[in-house]
């Protein structure tokens, strides 16, 4: 019962806090909105964006955790300096098709929603590094995706993906990319375009039963993690670099 009230103070300390953040970030928009260049909205029950933030012209970073928002509203893409957008763990359904509009965006992150689509026009945002959208409903991937050649960091883990678009070989300089969980049955021959690729997670597919030798030219990947049952060509220990490693 102590361990009880002890904890319900504390997640009562946590939510008076980011109240009071919230506040402070209300007061400094209203008086300057053009100074705000980073705003967290994390653990805020939100279920929508504050009218307040689109006003600030300036924001970098906008941190929008584990709220209630179902939709991303048009005027959150009217921000041009926006660098860094956190839509993780919340209700969304649908990635609007503006999203294209941020053409500053470096990191997008929607991770543990609903989507079920990726608009094409994702692929117009030039210095996109990293991408996670990873535990949403998504089946298919847009070729345009892959124009995204910025790309360091792509995560699609735990969706219900059946093929990757022989388009993914355009992401030269990809280093990490997580596939696992989800329906694939074949790796696209343009993987061997992936010359920056250091680690691969394809584990949890259960159709994917071969690893392409075309893979064996990835002299920079370091580490596979994969599922017992998929077939690794013997080429990818020939002359391996001693830091490659299978993991099961």
């Amino acid at each position: 019962m102590k361990l009880l009230k002890l904890l319900t103070l504390i997640v009562v300390a946590l939510w008076s806090l980011s109240g009071c953040v919230f506040i402070n970030y209300q007061k400094k928009i209203k008086k300057d909105p053009l100074s705000v260049k980073k705003i967290d909205l994390t653990n805020r029950f939100l279920k929508e964006v504050p009218k307040a933030v689109f006003a600030c012209k300036n924001l970098e970073t906008l941190i929008l955790f584990r709220n209630r928002i179902k939709t991303v509203p048009p005027e959150l893409f009217e921000l041009p300096n926006l660098k860094k957008l956190v839509l993780d763990n919340n209700q969304l359904t649908v990635l609007p098709a503006d999203i294209g509009k941020l053409k500053k965006l470096e990191h997008l992150s929607a991770r543990f929603n609903n989507i079920d689509s990726i608009p094409p026009e994702i692929g117009a945002i030039p210095g996109l590094i990293n991408l996670r959208l990873d535990y949403n409903k998504l089946s298919k991937l847009p070729p345009e995706m892959f124009n995204l050649t910025s790309l360091e960091w792509l995560t699609l883990a735990d969706n219900f993906i059946e093929a990757i678009p022989a388009e993914i070989g355009q992401l030269e300089v990809i280093e990490f990319l997580d596939l696992g969980g989800n329906n694939l049955e074949a790796i696209p021959e343009s993987f061997s375009n992936l010359s920056s690729l250091i680690e691969l997670k394809i584990t949890k597919n259960a159709g994917l039963l071969e690893i392409p030798p075309q893979m064996c030219g990835l002299r920079n990947l370091e580490t596979i993690f994969l599922d017992q049952a998929a077939l690794v060509p013997p080429c990818l220990f020939t002359g391996r670099n001693s830091r490659f490693r299978l993991v099961y």
